[in-house]
């Protein structure tokens, strides 16, 4: 479940998640973005969430 949406965009045809450093690496590590296509996304999200 996504408790925060601030790292989440939502675009036409996916989803990106953005990590600030020290989410999922170290500082030197930088910054990641994740993007999701909501083909892959269909099955977790709900049926009434507002994506297509």
């Amino acid at each position: 479940m996504v408790r925060d949406g601030r790292n989440w965009l939502f675009g036409k045809d996916r989803a990106t998640v953005h990590f600030t450093a020290y989410t999922v690496a170290s500082f030197a590590g930088g910054e990641f973005d994740v993007s999701i296509p909501y083909r892959v996304l269909k099955p977790w999200l709900r049926p009434d969430a507002p994506v297509p």
